[in-house]
């Protein structure tokens, strides 16, 4: 199904067992709209329903900016359109109702590969890491377990009490 989650049709309210996003909020420019799309689709779920959103993350962006500029490496750059999730944030602002149970960091490892070891191996060298997306390197990045808090892209599963 396809809506405006910031004017949600009353019809779906307490209807559903489970709401899912992808890279949705992000794409909110401002945190009270991201907030209140969150209130929106908690809404939608019956009690004891989940909400799980695939969101990129402010907290695993500025850390691995962190390691970047420790080695000498530009920020990565978030685009224009984005306001990546400020989960510590987020969650000082949404009702009681709506809990974060867990955050699931699947792609740790990948991140911290591709966007950090690899920019490094190649700045080295004189390369551009973002010409070679689909090379060796990549592909052995997100074969690896995710580990750590580095990756941008994570899930936050909530439940409706």
């Amino acid at each position: 199904m396809v809506m405006d989650i910031l004017e949600p049709h009353e019809k779906f309210k307490n209807r559903f067992d489970i709401a899912v996003t992808e890279r949705c909020i992000i794409n909110l420019i401002r945190h009270e709209d991201q907030v209140q799309a969150i209130i929106n689709l908690g809404k939608m779920l019956k009690a004891g329903g989940k909400l799980i959103l695939s969101e990129e993350s402010i907290q695993s962006y500025s850390k691995i900016n962190d390691l970047r500029k420790n080695a000498g490496l530009p920020d990565m750059a978030i685009q224009w359109h984005n306001l990546y999730m400020d989960i510590d944030r987020i969650q000082k602002d949404l009702p009681e109702n709506l809990i974060l149970e867990n955050v699931y960091d699947f792609s740790s490892s990948y991140y911290l590969g591709t966007r950090f070891f690899k920019a490094l191996i190649y700045h080295e060298q004189g390369r551009d890491p973002g010409a070679d997306v689909t090379g060796t390197f990549n592909q052995l990045a997100a074969e690896v377990p995710s580990l750590g808090d580095y990756g941008l892209i994570k899930i936050y599963e909530f439940r409706k009490r």
